[in-house]
């Protein structure tokens, strides 16, 4: 198992006080809280595995993965809303436009 510590904290219970929830929708400021969860004994081998060779420990190596998932997921989602702003201004190719232009691109 593995425990995180708040990360910042604008509103809501001190630093490493254990709250249920992680936003509180009914304030204007958000707050972060610990995260708690829980490792197969297969993914502990192997996340103790790569610490060990890394050499660092590993509650490093969870926040590393933990940001890389969360701007991943930004990028990602930033794209999908750059697609329906396209699509809203008119800006899109039908199905057939696409296979003809793929057509030429790979035509000797």
């Amino acid at each position: 198992m593995i425990t995180a510590e708040p990360l910042g904290l604008c509103a809501g219970p001190r630093a490493g006080q254990r709250v249920e929830g992680s936003f509180d929708t009914n304030l204007l400021t958000s707050y972060t809280v610990g995260v708690e969860i829980t490792l197969t004994p297969e993914e502990e081998a192997q996340l103790s595995r790569v610490a060990s060779l890394s050499g660092r420990d590993a509650e490093a190596l969870v926040h590393e993965a933990i940001s890389r998932l969360l701007a991943e997921d930004a990028r990602f989602l930033e794209a999908v809303d750059k697609g329906f702003a396209s699509l809203d201004r008119g800006e899109y190719l039908e199905h057939e436009e696409v296979g003809r232009r793929l057509e030429q691109l790979f035509q000797p």
